[in-house]
């Protein structure tokens, strides 16, 4: 298994134990630990991603373990990874991270 895979796995399995459903703890591990290890993206993606990611760390520590407030923040994350790749020009992202968008949006109904 990848590390990216292994560190969603572990924040998936504790959201878990916490009482979470599985629907949204897999989005809100995946907005939280948004790159996979393989293709790399473009430097100014990443340290642009890496940097929002960060916010969504500290946003989701106050949240207080809440599924929905998390979800939320995942999504809006999400929309942004979107954006940072699509004015980028990075193609894969965007697509990427359209199904995350879209994955997380699922999980609201």
């Amino acid at each position: 298994m990848a590390q990216a895979q292994q560190q969603r796995f572990v924040f998936i399995f504790d959201r878990l134990q916490k009482g979470w459903d599985s629907e949204i703890a897999g989005p809100v591990a995946w907005a939280l630990i948004p790159f996979d290890d393989a293709p790399v993206p473009p430097r100014n993606v990443e340290k642009q991603v890496r940097k929002r990611a960060k916010v969504l760390a500290k946003s989701l520590r106050m949240t207080q373990s809440s599924q929905t407030a998390s979800l939320n923040l995942a999504t809006e994350a999400a929309c942004d990874y979107v954006e940072i790749a699509r004015q980028a020009g990075a193609q894969y992202f965007v697509e990427l991270w359209t199904k995350l968008k879209e994955q997380a949006e699922a999980a609201k109904s």
